[in-house]
């Protein structure tokens, strides 16, 4: 293995040289990208699980107008966007600290 060192240990900077080549390579460069994208968005089984809720608790907090905005994407399908659902978040933490 080429990040072991003749001792038998592991070469940290070899290890680290390694990992900034794979991470700067283009193409997981604009995965990164798309993955971090404002513009995502979230399935809600994803805000709950995010949020930390239970089912129960998400239901309640919508059904008193409280939730985070969502989009419908079809029929039977709704989403939150990722950029929505920060600035709900931060909205929030705002009145907490107010």
């Amino acid at each position: 293995m080429d990040n072991i060192n003749r001792s038998g240990g592991i070469d940290v900077d070899a290890l680290i040289h390694a990992l900034i080549d794979a991470l700067t390579r283009p193409e997981v460069i604009a995965l990164l990208a798309i993955n971090l994208s404002p513009l995502k968005v979230l399935s809600r089984p994803q805000v709950i699980a995010l949020l930390g809720f239970s089912k129960t608790t998400f239901d309640r907090l919508e059904a008193k107008g409280l939730g985070p905005p969502k989009i419908k994407l079809a029929d039977r399908r709704i989403g939150y966007v990722a950029a929505d659902f920060q600035a709900w978040l931060d909205a929030r933490r705002e009145k907490r600290a107010a």
